[in-house]
């Protein structure tokens, strides 16, 4: 079951860095995989986390501190037309 863990994990980090955005909240997803031992026990005892769980990434977030950072209300997205972004093949 690891591979239905990483997509369970995934889609919930989806689930709430949209949920942050859509408070204005800006985020950040830092992943940690390829830490050894000495870092992942660091990481560990500074959150103060159960042994048994293991930190494959962390969601730092808050309010953006520049108008010109990503996700920021003042520097709004353009988007080029879906049809131009997206090619189906059938």
């Amino acid at each position: 079951m690891p591979v239905f863990s990483q997509n369970t994990a995934g889609m919930a980090q989806f689930i709430v860095w949209t949920a942050l955005a859509a408070e204005g909240i800006g985020a950040s997803l830092q992943h940690y995989g390829g830490f050894g031992k000495p870092q992942a026990d660091a990481i560990q005892k500074f959150l103060n986390t159960p042994e048994s769980w293991n930190c494959t990434a962390m969601m730092p977030f808050g309010v953006p501190a520049d108008v010109n950072a990503p996700g920021a209300a003042a520097f709004p997205k353009t988007f080029q037309p879906i049809e131009e972004r997206v090619k189906v093949v059938a």
